[in-house]
């Protein structure tokens, strides 16, 4: 359908999990793409698979970015890296987060420190060097953040990772009202449990799998794709006029107990 041709996308850990679905749906829609990974010697080599693969399957653009994006001045040089290479930036999709479920009489600070440094300092940071490269060009953008349903409805072991992601919301919708005459949007993707590596660390049997999917009206669990379909929404011209805004991509499983 090209809904993003030859826009320029940045997308936070997309080496695997609803990164790499993202980057997948953007790449079958025409964008070119950066591909931000952690910079170990996996996900460098998670990201080089996903190069190939999109060129193959797409003949699309991607380079690949590797770097910790809570040390030193990572966020911005990713930035600078995309534009240096590619010209611009379009659209920056974050999605680098960590994820560490335990009982919240158990959370040390230093748990609470390393997600509130990931999933909010490190995203905050980003988007900032986003946001002025977007102003400085002038031609508006659109910034996307992957949240969590964690932040809508409440649920047992997650209390820590849904702060921080709640964090991530408010940033969205707070800087869609102050970059709103700069033509930038901003909104947010809110999934709930998703079929990805992250996940699957935690619910590694049967028996916890089948729970989780009988806890989704759908019958199932989301896939990377269903969540990178929102994306797309967002990174398009669809939604030209829809900022500060969020989607629940959960198959309805907000509506029950957590």
């Amino acid at each position: 359908m090209g809904l993003l041709r030859d826009k320029i996308v940045v997308i936070t850990g997309s080496s695997g999990g609803i990164g790499r679905g993202c980057a997948i749906e953007c790449a079958a829609q025409g964008a070119k793409l950066v591909l931000h990974h952690l910079g170990t010697a996996q996900a460098e080599q998670d990201a080089r698979a996903l190069e190939i693969d999109l060129k193959t399957r797409f003949s699309t653009t991607a380079i690949i970015y590797g770097a910790d994006l809570t040390e030193g001045e990572a966020p911005q040089k990713l930035i600078d890296f995309a534009v240096s290479h590619l010209g611009h930036v379009d659209v920056l999709v974050n999605n680098a987060a960590i994820f560490k479920p335990l009982p919240a009489s158990e959370v040390t600070k230093s748990l609470v420190e390393s997600h509130v440094s990931i999933n909010f300092v490190a995203l905050y940071l980003v988007t900032q060097a986003a946001t002025k490269h977007m102003v400085e060009r002038g031609y508006g953008g659109s910034i996307i953040t992957i949240s969590s349903n964690t932040v809508l409805v409440g649920t047992s072991d997650l209390a820590h990772y849904a702060g921080s992601k709640a964090a991530g919301l408010a940033l969205m919708q707070n800087l869609a009202v102050e970059y709103g005459p700069h033509n930038i949007r901003y909104n947010c993707v809110l999934p709930g449990p998703t079929d990805t590596q992250m996940v699957a660390e935690y619910v590694s049997d049967h028996k916890a799998r089948e729970a989780m999917n009988a806890r989704c009206p759908m019958g199932r669990i989301a896939t990377p794709a269903d969540i990178a379909r929102s994306v797309v929404f967002f990174a398009s011209d669809l939604s030209s006029f829809v900022t500060g805004q969020h989607i629940v991509v959960d198959g309805g499983s907000s509506y029950r107990f957590l």
